[in-house]
């Protein structure tokens, strides 16, 4: 098979939190409660009209929606960054084999074999893989690997991931 390589590099917080995209799973949670504040309004007129007397049931539940959301996105999120930014920012080291995976930095250090690899998105700034019980997720990025092996690595990583290879615009 493919030659073992190992990669080491250093991350920051910007780049763990843009890299695993919960930048942009924060402004869609805040659209979707925007939009349920919106529909529940569009209920409630419906309701205060007197023409569908039953229509503040759906009202309070797309209010129960927006509001579970809003906690979602101002609470829960902050939360998972600070804990992902923790776990992955610094100097990092990463071996890549036959077997599986071997990522050890200041927060974390963690093997995983190739059947245990949920995901390798290969996007613009970084490869990202998921794996683990929890889904746990782990950054490399491009700047990492030197640009003459660049293309050798994400064939030795397509290789070795098999299916769980996806390829991303952005």
């Amino acid at each position: 098979m493919a030659e073992p390589i190992t990669v080491e590099f250093e991350l920051g917080a910007d780049e763990v939190t843009s890299e695993l995209g919960l930048r942009s799973e924060r402004k869609n949670s805040l659209y979707t409660a925007a939009l349920m504040v919106v529909g529940a309004g569009v209920c409630l007129a419906f309701y205060l009209q007197g023409d569908r007397p039953k229509m503040w049931m759906p009202a309070a539940l797309l209010g129960l929606y927006a509001l579970i959301m809003l906690v979602y996105a101002y609470v829960h999120l902050p939360r998972k960054m600070r804990a992902n930014a923790a776990r992955l920012a610094g100097t990092a080291r990463v071996k890549f084999a036959d077997d599986g995976i071997r990522y050890g930095g200041a927060g974390t250090a963690k093997g995983y074999s190739w059947g245990k690899v949920s995901s390798v998105l290969d996007r613009p700034g970084a490869w990202v893989i998921t794996a683990g019980k929890k889904s746990e997720g782990f950054i490399i990025p491009k700047q990492a690997v030197p640009a003459d092996q660049a293309e050798q690595f994400a064939l030795a990583l397509r290789e070795w991931s098999g299916k769980a290879y996806k390829q991303r615009k952005r």
